[in-house]
């Protein structure tokens, strides 16, 4: 059983690094960099729980653990990308804003 959790832990940080690097789906109201962003965390948030379930009869080895996951793994995004954005304003090593919605708005009539 605790190998399900180490894989899955494996396979969703690599679903981040790969699916983070372009955006999954095109929106009229959300830009590829928001899309990038939420895939990322989403992944994020699969894996330091992955690691956690990993260590579970010692939970507080297990805390320990995804603890220092998710600092790495917030570490990675300030540095690296820009995926980390509060109240609007995107923190990072290169930060810059967000590009425009790839689909133009469909209006209702």
């Amino acid at each position: 059983m605790q190998e399900i959790f180490g894989y899955s832990a494996m396979a969703a940080l690599g679903a981040a690094a790969v699916f983070s690097s372009f955006p999954l789906w095109r929106s009229a109201t959300l830009s590829p960099d928001s899309i990038k962003r939420r895939v990322w965390w989403t992944c994020c948030a699969i894996a330091t729980v992955s690691v956690f379930l990993l260590q579970w009869p010692d939970w507080g080895r297990g805390l320990f653990a995804s603890i220092l996951l998710a600092l790495a793994l917030v570490a990675v995004a300030g540095r690296w990308t820009t995926f980390i954005k509060i109240n609007g304003r995107v923190y990072g090593a290169s930060s810059r804003p967000d590009r425009p919605p790839a689909l133009a708005p469909v209006d209702d009539e």
